[in-house]
């Protein structure tokens, strides 16, 4: 079965689990979903915001999702298989714009919380003005290859899931105490094939310590290409972390300044 050109605008709320939930073979394994369009979404402190799930053979593909604020308390959008399957699900092409949600407690504790998990077989996942202001904890902002419900599940070495392309294209982070100090925000779990950081912005508020890590390459993660663009980081301890675990980087105008240089 395929479902194809569904559209919600101008929703909110405050709800106990996900606000949202698009699966396409979360029941039969098999069905799709495409050409979807979610635009407008006030979230009033939502313990999860938007969970996308394919663990099957069913695709989910030509989605958009725009223009989500508010307030969330432990996850902002899960992007993954969920259950552990051989498959590790099929996500095609999935675009994120214009994305301002404040987090709040947490009150979930299976696992540490987080803006966007994504994982499982993706073709490409764009993420366009994503903005994280204020943290008042360490949260990541994205973790990437995480394909199941909490970090930690080991995968066999002969079925990886597939992770072709992430591109994040603008990204603002703004910390104006060590309430997030430490932070690494873009985490990377498994093999993604090209990961594209463009007009990154991170700034700790000044006379704060130099500490977190704009992205970190896990001991499980691997990157056959990153290329960091326009970006621009002051008050953190690293950029990359584990850059050993890249096979390619490519730098046009990175900058990154420590408190003595501002």
């Amino acid at each position: 079965m395929v479902a194809r050109l569904g559209s919600r605008r101008n929703v909110g709320g405050c709800v106990g689990d996900d606000f949202m939930n698009i699966g396409p073979d979360e029941v039969d394994g098999v069905s799709d979903i495409s050409d979807v369009l979610v635009d407008g979404v006030l979230l009033d402190d939502a313990d999860q915001g938007i969970r996308m799930l394919s663990a099957g053979t069913g695709r989910l593909d030509r989605v958009t999702v725009r223009n989500v604020s508010g307030t969330y308390r432990s996850f902002g959008f899960f992007l993954n298989p969920w259950v552990q399957k051989a498959t590790y699900g099929n996500f095609g092409n999935i675009f994120f714009e214009n994305i301002d949600l404040r987090q709040t407690a947490p009150n979930y504790d299976y696992r540490p919380p987080f803006l966007f998990n994504i994982g499982g077989n993706v073709e490409c996942m764009t993420f366009k003005n994503i903005r994280h202001h204020n943290p008042c904890d360490s949260r990541t902002l994205f973790e990437i290859g995480v394909p199941f419900w909490k970090p930690g599940i080991p995968l066999p070495a002969d079925n990886q899931p597939r992770m072709q392309t992430i591109i994040i294209d603008g990204l603002t982070v703004i910390e104006e105490s060590d309430a997030a100090a430490g932070t690494e925000y873009i985490q990377v779990h498994g093999e993604v094939g090209r990961l594209m950081l463009n007009n990154v912005t991170v700034l700790r508020a000044p006379g704060l310590k130099p500490a977190g890590a704009l992205l970190a390459v896990k001991d499980d993660g691997k990157i056959g290409t990153l290329h960091l663009s326009h970006v621009h980081a002051e008050g953190l301890e690293t950029l990359v972390a584990n850059e050993e675990q890249v096979d390619r980087t490519l730098n046009h105008q990175v900058e990154m300044q420590t408190p003595g240089e501002r």
